[in-house]
Formats: structure tokens, C-alpha cells, sequence
């Protein structure tokens, strides 16, 4: 087991603007080591990395779901869901070294570059940790600042900071947020 927030999901609830409730996972990861295109352009690195995925409940049963990749989402309705067979657990296709999640394995467009999520890699044991905001035991989920040290070099679009930390996310307090990026179209290149 990786010291600190690895091998940990961070479960947060939410009411969105609606009233409707959302769960949100949030995945710590301390390097996104994904080289895209290799060691000739070393693009795509960065320390620390957050993913999420997010579900909505109605009726307490939950009707949709909203994966995150790097800069956008996708979204599905539930009974669409692949889940974890005898369970209620939604499977997460993550991409090796981006991070990103997936609701079925493959080869996906980035926009701007390929993600390899295959689901071929055993997926480790996690811990869910239930982050209760305004809790001071959880005050650093909305530190403002970056969760690594590395900043994006020039105008290559595959290449990022260290990301901010869950609580700076607009979805943190608006999961609408992240409906709206899903319906947007993959930028082209």
C-alpha cells in the first residue's frame, strides 16, 4: 500500500441546483506518467493528478453517471452502466498513466491524443474515505493551491500544471457543471 492518499477514494456528496443528490469519487494519483508520443516530445507528465467520477440519485436509486478525462466528461444513463458482476458497483475503464475514466475499455480520442484504457491491469484494493465538507478533519480538499510542482511548458495542448485539488473544482459544489462539459464536442486537431 502507497503512503498518504493513495489507494484511497474520496466519497463526497453533493445536492446540485436541482435538488437532486450526487455521489462524487475523487482518485488521488501522486504522477500522471502517461509519455503521450513518446520519449521525442515527453508531453502528458505531470506530478499529482485528481480524477472523479460522479453519480446521480433519484429516489435514492442512481439514474446517471459522469466520468471524467482530463479536461472533460462523459455521461451516461445508469441502465447503460457496466457494473461489477453481483454488485451495484459502476466499472471505471482508468487510461494507463493519464488517469482518465472510461466507461468501456478501448482506444479513446482525447481531442488532441489517444487514451489507452484496455482493463487489463488488476485493479487495486481501495479505501473509501467519506469527506464530510466544512469538517476541519477535511479543510485540504479545498486548498487552493497545486498538488505537485510542475507547470505546463508553452502551447502544447497535451502538455498541463499540477492539477488543483478537489474542492477548487467547479463540480465540487455544482456536479451540473460537469453535464454541460459532457455535451460539449472533443476539440479537433
Amino acid at each position: 500500500e502507497q503512503p498518504g492518499y493513495a489507494n484511497r477514494v474520496y466519497g463526497h456528496a453533493v445536492v446540485d441546483r436541482n435538488g437532486d443528490l450526487w455521489l462524487q469519487y475523487w482518485l488521488f494519483y501522486f504522477y500522471n506518467d502517461y509519455n503521450l508520443i513518446g520519449a521525442f516530445l515527453h508531453a502528458g507528465r505531470h506530478e499529482g493528478d485528481w480524477e472523479m467520477i460522479q453519480l446521480r440519485l433519484r429516489d435514492e436509486l442512481p439514474d446517471l453517471a459522469v466520468y471524467c478525462q482530463h479536461a472533460g466528461a462523459t455521461k451516461r444513463d445508469w441502465r447503460q452502466v457496466e457494473r461489477l458482476p453481483g454488485t451495484e458497483r459502476p466499472l471505471v475503464y482508468v487510461a494507463r498513466g493519464s488517469h482518465a475514466s472510461y466507461f468501456e475499455p478501448g482506444t479513446h480520442w482525447t481531442g488532441h491524443w489517444f487514451d489507452y484504457a484496455d482493463g487489463k491491469r488488476r485493479s487495486p484494493e481501495l479505501t473509501l474515505e467519506i469527506v464530510v465538507d466544512g469538517d476541519d478533519e477535511w479543510r485540504w480538499m479545498r486548498w487552493p493551491g497545486s498538488w505537485g510542482d510542475t507547470k505546463a511548458s508553452g502551447d502544447n495542448p497535451l502538455d498541463s500544471n499540477s492539477p488543483r485539488g478537489p474542492g477548487a473544482h467547479a463540480q465540487w459544489d455544482d456536479p451540473n457543471v460537469l453535464i454541460e462539459k459532457a455535451a460539449k464536442p472533443l476539440p479537433t486537431t
